[in-house]
């Protein structure tokens, strides 16, 4: 896996995260 890529995963993840603790 290149780093671009675990990167975007990365932050798609902690994107989730926030958008889970502000409901």
């Amino acid at each position: 896996m290149s780093k671009m890529t675990s990167l975007l995963l990365l932050l798609s993840f902690f994107n989730r995260n926030y958008e889970l603790q502000c409901l």
